[in-house]
C-alpha cells in the first residue's frame, strides 16, 4: 500500500472544498485553477496544493517547504479530517449535529465493545 504523504492528504482535502465552486466556475477556463492556487498561497499553514481530475493532476503547487513530492509529517491532520467527515455526515443526514454519540449508529455499547447478540 503506497504512504500518503500530508501534503497530499491535506491539499486533497482542499480540492475536495474547493471542488464545488470548481464545478460552478467550470473545468474549461484556464484561470480558475490559477485563481485556486492564488487563494491556497494566502493561506499560511497550507504549505502545498495538489488536485487531481480523472486521476490525472491538474494543479501541483508547493507554496512553502519541501516539493510536493517529499513525504511529511501529518501529526495532527486526523483532528481536521475527522472534522470534514462529521460535517459530511451532518450534511448527509446520518448525524444530526457534532454532539450526537455514534456508538448507537454503529450497534455497539458506549464501551466500544460489540454488542452481545
Amino acid at each position: 500500500m503506497a504512504k500518503l504523504t500530508r501534503r497530499q492528504l491535506l491539499g486533497g482535502g482542499a480540492a475536495l472544498l474547493a471542488l464545488p465552486w470548481l464545478n460552478n466556475q467550470g473545468w474549461a477556463q484556464d484561470n480558475t485553477l490559477g485563481k485556486v492556487a492564488d487563494q491556497a498561497r494566502r493561506l499560511e499553514q497550507l504549505h502545498a496544493l495538489v488536485i487531481r481530475r480523472q486521476g490525472e493532476p491538474v494543479l501541483a503547487e508547493a507554496f512553502r517547504g519541501p516539493a510536493v513530492t517529499q513525504p511529511a509529517n501529518i501529526k495532527s491532520v486526523s483532528k481536521t479530517l475527522l472534522a470534514l467527515l462529521i460535517g459530511i455526515a451532518i450534511d448527509k443526514g446520518v448525524l444530526q449535529s457534532p454532539d450526537q454519540r455514534i456508538m448507537p449508529l454503529l450497534d455497539r455499547p458506549w464501551s466500544g465493545m460489540p454488542a452481545t447478540p
